[in-house]
């Protein structure tokens, strides 16, 4: 068990989704602003989004295509981030809501986990991450109702 806020928790899972409903920021931002096109792969979804994050990120802080759990890592905030995009009006997710939770729940897992990796020259270690984040793109048409289904 875990004691959070003074509330008593039976699940991790459900701490940490608490957690960031009360220390996460959300913004919105159109998919044409991107260029993300839903429904069409990841090149035209996820890799766009990606570039799109990095943007804001010290061009230094891609780390190399395939990189373990992380996209970016910044040295001067010690900031490592993880940029998913997930399309959560496909049939398979509005049939069965629990596929994105547990997909949600993975990338936290694997971004909670991470211990080491290095590709390519560039080495990330635990000891160098302060901050780990996971930007998470969902198309606009997510209802509240839809992802209070997938999230706790």
């Amino acid at each position: 068990m875990l004691v959070s806020g003074g509330l008593l928790v039976k699940d991790k899972t459900k701490a940490a989704i608490s957690f960031m409903s009360r220390n996460t920021a959300t913004a919105t931002v159109k998919a044409t602003e991107v260029g993300m096109q839903w429904e069409q792969g990841n090149m035209k979804q996820g890799m766009l989004w990606e570039d799109y994050v990095g943007k804001s990120l010290p061009a230094d802080a891609r780390l190399p295509k395939n990189f373990k759990t992380f996209d970016y890592y910044d040295g001067a905030t010690k900031t490592a981030t993880s940029v998913k995009s997930m399309d959560t009006q496909t049939m398979a997710k509005l049939a069965n809501p629990n596929q994105v939770y547990s997909s949600i729940k993975g990338n936290i897992d694997a971004a909670a986990k991470f211990k080491e990796y290095a590709l390519s020259g560039r080495e990330l270690t635990s000891s160098m991450i302060s901050n780990r984040e996971i930007q998470l793109a969902i198309p606009a048409d997510t209802t509240k109702e839809g992802a209070n289904k997938f999230l706790i």
